[in-house]
């Protein structure tokens, strides 16, 4: 079974998530906030994060930089509301697959989960 680590500290989209993950055969681990989210990565490593940039304590630029340092060929997926947020993705576009906005295309998010697992 395919493993993957959704970071996010919006409940409602962890949770909803998860579920739809999980109806499609994947395992999902969770965190609520960067800290958890690298606690998690360390143990079970991942081949692909989805991650949410804007999150109290370690953001999601944070977690992605040691998630890089420790397994660069892991797969990150950022999730973000923010439009704002231009200046930080071009610093990131290296470390990146891609960035959805939400609310989540979540037809558009599986099928691109399921080409990085195929990889």
């Amino acid at each position: 079974m395919k493993k993957i680590l959704l970071v996010d500290d919006d409940r409602g989209i962890r949770e909803s998530l998860k579920d739809i993950l999980e109806k499609k055969g994947y395992m999902v681990d969770f965190a609520t906030n960067g800290i958890e989210g690298m606690e998690l990565f360390k143990k079970h490593r991942h081949p692909v994060v989805l991650v949410d940039l804007v999150m109290p304590g370690l953001d999601g630029k944070g977690l992605l930089n040691e998630i890089k340092r420790i397994q660069p060929e892991t797969s990150v997926i950022v999730i973000t509301g923010y439009r704002i947020i231009g200046k930080m993705i071009e610093t990131l576009r290296k470390d990146i697959v891609c960035v959805m906005e939400k609310p989540l295309d979540i037809d558009s998010l599986l099928e691109r989960i399921e080409e990085l697992l195929k990889e």
